[in-house]
């Protein structure tokens, strides 16, 4: 595929007014009370089957277990399909939002339809207010017991055509920091960061990180791509665009 920069070639969105991923500047978020009032509700449980494969850009899995989120800054319900993520091949970088120009080692992104609005994941993709995104931060830090679940089965998708691997059992809520962490978020309108790069998410990017050790983000790195190791697979901020950044705290 193309790089980020030649994308709005084939996919003219990709040069559109709403799109991610963005910097966040603190200076301009929005505290909003409402926000905490109605407080975002993220009801996770263990999936059971979950596919993981390699996608040519990251690593997916794929869940088919009723895990939805509502509330916040949704006026719907919505479903997650997948997570994947995007990261670096160093440390200091890897995040596709960053925060004050500030990246992290990697983003982890949890995929939402919208259920309530429509049928399917493949209608939502492309229609207004089909899709909602969880961005959770990741830093090198401490070894992350739960994700090794993830980490094991790496090897066996080291290719884009390596033959998807079953989880048996993963609780996406173990990607999440602690349940305070969970309350503090910026939110605001943008895209998909990947091809078509479609205008209709929804962002709940949390404001506490994760932690991983440096030997699980090297499993992630060495994946491959068609051009060699999976590495800096994110795609540059955009512009904001005079769009409203909302957060459940203030600066």
């Amino acid at each position: 595929m193309l790089g980020p920069e030649k994308w709005h070639n084939d996919y003219p969105l990709a040069n559109g007014h709403y799109q991610s991923p963005i910097d966040i500047e603190c200076s301009q978020q929005i505290f909003q009370q409402d926000l905490l009032d109605h407080p975002l509700k993220i009801t996770y449980s263990p999936c059971s089957d979950s596919l993981l494969t390699n996608t040519g850009s990251s690593f997916m899995v794929a869940l088919g277990q009723d895990c939805v989120i509502q509330d916040g800054p949704l006026s719907y319900e919505y479903e997650l399909v997948q997570f994947h993520a995007h990261w670096g091949k160093e440390d200091y970088r890897g995040s596709e939002h960053t925060v004050n120009k500030t990246s992290h080692a990697m983003e982890i992104h949890l995929v939402h339809w919208n259920k309530t609005l429509y049928k399917n994941v493949t209608e939502a993709f492309s229609q207004p207010h089909g899709l909602a995104v969880i961005g959770v931060f990741t830093k090198i830090g401490s070894h992350h017991d739960k994700l090794q679940a993830i980490v094991d089965q790496l090897h066996k998708i080291t290719h884009q055509n390596d033959e998807a691997v079953k989880i048996s059992s993963f609780n996406p809520e173990d990607l999440l920091p602690n349940p305070q962490g969970r309350n503090a978020y910026w939110t605001y309108q943008g895209s998909l960061t990947t091809p078509p790069c479609t205008e209709n998410v929804t962002w709940i990017v949390l404001r506490d990180p994760i932690e991983i050790s440096s030997e699980q983000i090297t499993a992630f790195r060495d994946l491959q791509s068609r051009d060699g190791k999976m590495m800096d697979n994110f795609r540059p901020v955009q512009s904001l665009n005079n769009r409203q950044i909302r957060s459940t705290f203030r600066p």
